[in-house]
């Protein structure tokens, strides 16, 4: 049976590396320093939710929209068979289909050229005005 053996580092420590630099530490710092990992995913949840929502601008998204009313419809609910409903969709999803479109990783005859034509601020803008929507289910009775 082989037993595991315990090193000990030779090599400073991460805290030690902190003081001198702790933008480089990162996540090192916290575990070195026992964070409880609760604490640790609250933290980094918080910190992804919150980059979506921090830069968004609702009422500009409501505004730049109305060009998007054509083909998505007026809330977002699409009418039209070959543009899907925008309404209710993750800011997440929005935004990286919106930059996809401009990158050129994703295409569509329409979209294609529509966003080329939208800054970072305003793709943030329209993808939270149309992830607030709040949409309901209605299971089917059979």
């Amino acid at each position: 049976m082989i037993m595991p053996v315990r090193s000990t580092r030779s090599h400073t420590s991460v805290a030690n590396h902190v003081k001198k630099t702790p933008a480089q530490a990162g996540v090192f710092y916290f575990l070195e320093n026992k964070v409880p990992v609760n604490k640790l995913i609250i933290f980094f949840l918080s910190l992804c939710l919150s980059s979506v929502a921090i830069a968004a601008d609702m009422a500009n998204g409501k505004v730049l929209s109305a060009q998007c009313s054509a083909c998505h419809g007026k809330d977002g609910l699409s009418r039209d068979p070959e543009a899907p409903n925008l309404a209710g969709l993750s800011a997440l999803y929005i935004e990286k289909s919106l930059v996809d479109y401009q990158k050129g990783a994703r295409h569509d005859r329409r979209m294609s050229l529509i966003a080329q034509g939208l800054k970072k601020s305003q793709i943030k803008d329209l993808s939270a005005w149309y992830s607030a929507f709040e949409l309901t289910a209605k299971v089917p009775d059979i």
